[in-house]
């Protein structure tokens, strides 16, 4: 039987997951990039929405709006061991025109509304108000370049497995427009990603009977240290915290492969008071990817939250991966 194989350049890249809840979206968040010693053209587009609804005597925390976030990345091998990346993220806030399709999708599976039914469909709510001072002047529909990320990692084992980061990211936007912090953020990362080549057959029964033996695992985890968000009116200090992701990818057959990723992020805030914007999110995306020849991976996947914290009610990402 006719047996395929992935080449290495491609093989088991993890899914380019990101929460772009609106609180979160400013500041430096884990994202995975594939551990291999190629230069890369990255490219991601991202739909989500966002139907949240949370106040107390300090913070008011209501957001009915839809994210368009289209991100950018270079990655180029410096030397046989340090890999050097660069992001370039460009984000929206608007009304949408998804809600009705939600509302149904929420109705259909028994999900929790939180309180989107009761607002009219595709009308846009930014309110983000920190002592009753609003922190963001937040444009339906307007595009802004949100934070750069430059990334320097360091394989430090043979087989490209293990890789130690350093993350920065620079404020190219002010802190009014909600897709920055106005500061400076910075990041350490351990990172993993299986690299090993197995066989897989042209027959998707064939790679279900041995699933084990194929799946590819991969994980990253890091500890975050935020500049405090300086809004339009109002200063809201962030705390460093912890992010890990984890995911498995599973074959279909020599070109398809099922892709797993869930991210769980602490809240970058001191305390708001309000558990949501304290507490962990949790975010979950599943997905494809198609290796459409020897150099070009494809990808989409959706994206859903766990714990009704500071994550998307639901998106779509559909990515590109060049390999030069």
């Amino acid at each position: 039987m006719a047996v395929a194989v992935l080449p290495t350049s491609i093989h088991a890249a993890p899914l380019p997951l990101h929460n772009s809840f609106p609180t979160l979206q400013p500041f430096l968040g884990l994202q995975q990039k594939p551990l291999n010693r190629d230069t890369l053209l990255t490219t991601s587009l991202e739909h989500s929405s966002v139907s949240f609804f949370r106040q107390n005597d300090r913070v008011t925390a209501n957001f009915d709006l839809e994210v368009s976030r289209l991100n950018l990345s270079w990655q180029q091998p410096v030397t046989d061991d340090l890999l050097l990346s660069v992001d370039l993220p460009v984000v929206s806030y608007s009304s949408g025109a998804f809600d009705s399709l939600i509302n149904g999708y929420h109705s259909a599976f028994g999900f929790p509304e939180n309180g989107r039914d009761l607002r009219p469909d595709n009308q846009f709510l930014y309110q983000f108000e920190y002592l009753g001072q609003p922190l963001v002047q937040a444009n339906n529909g307007k595009y802004y370049f949100a934070d750069a990320r430059i990334a320097v990692d360091w394989l430090f084992s043979a087989d490209s497995q293990w890789a130690l980061g350093l993350i920065a990211e620079a404020p190219l936007s002010s802190g009014r427009h909600g897709v920055s912090n106005g500061h400076w953020d910075f990041a350490i990362s351990m990172a993993y990603q299986q690299q090993d080549i197995k066989p897989r057959s042209e027959l998707w029964l064939d790679n279900l009977l041995n699933i084990a033996q194929l799946t590819s695992f991969h994980w990253k985890a890091g500890w975050y240290l935020p500049g405090d968000w300086k809004g339009s009116q109002q200063t809201l200090a962030a705390k460093n915290n912890f992010q890990i992701a984890a995911g498995a990818s599973v074959p279909l057959d020599s070109n398809w492969q099922l892709v797993l990723d869930v991210l769980a992020q602490q809240s970058p805030f001191e305390t708001t008071g309000i558990r949501e914007l304290d507490s962990a999110s949790v975010t979950v995306a599943a997905g494809m990817q198609w290796q459409a020849d020897q150099s070009n991976l494809l990808s989409i996947h959706f994206v859903e939250d766990l714990n009704t914290a500071a994550s998307a009610d639901i998106g779509l990402i559909v990515g590109w991966q060049k390999t030069f």
